[in-house]
């Protein structure tokens, strides 16, 4: 299977378990004090198949953040300590994040990054963007909040795996730093376990 039938299989696959897992932790995170959906901030899944999609599994990530400063994060099964588990980011952290996962800058890094990826592969001789070889496709989906209309979702293809084989592209190296900073929140050591080990759909 090619990269973008990987690609496609891993979207279809984890829109479908997004949509439970959001359902399954809701009143977990209610019960937190946490996770009212009206106050999302800005929230990260982490799509990858590591050969678990054909077996059926599910090796979804999930980071979200709301403006009240309640962070929940999910870990699939296999990451040291899954499950769910949540914090509290003081206001300078939520505020800090906010400006650097803006709608704006996030949607500039979306374009720069797709036509980096298009520029290497024309340098590699490649056609395609695609066709750089990737072991384990990995999608990233960010979501942010704009004020007055629906949230932005946009998708970074294997961002962190292409910045590695193309180090030199600054667009790759901007929209890789901003996915870093935002996977960093799943390192807290203030995250306390809310259903360890699983509360998977």
């Amino acid at each position: 299977m090619d990269n973008k039938a990987v690609g496609d299989a891993i979207g279809q696959h984890a829109a479908r378990c997004g949509a439970a897992l959001v359902l399954l932790l809701a009143p977990l995170l209610a019960a937190a004090g946490c996770g009212d959906p009206a106050g999302l901030l800005l929230a990260l899944r982490v799509d990858t198949d590591r050969g678990e999609l054909q077996r059926g599994g599910d090796r979804q990530l999930e980071v979200r953040l709301y403006g009240d400063g309640c962070l929940s994060v999910q870990r699939p099964p296999g990451y040291a300590s899954p499950g769910l588990h949540v914090d509290t980011l003081a206001d300078a952290e939520v505020q800090t994040l906010a400006a650097l996962a803006s709608p704006q800058r996030i949607k500039a890094l979306e374009q720069s990054a797709r036509l980096a990826l298009r520029a290497t592969a024309a340098r590699a001789g490649e056609v395609p963007a695609r066709a750089i070889y990737i072991s384990h496709p990995t999608r990233y989906v960010l979501t942010r909040a704009e004020a007055g209309g629906a949230p932005l979702t946009v998708e970074f293809e294997s961002t962190l795996q292409r910045v590695e084989l193309a180090p030199e592209s600054a667009e790759l190296v901007e929209a890789a730093t901003l996915l870093r900073a935002v996977l960093a929140l799943q390192q807290r050591p203030g995250l306390r376990a809310v259903a360890p080990g699983g509360a998977q759909p």
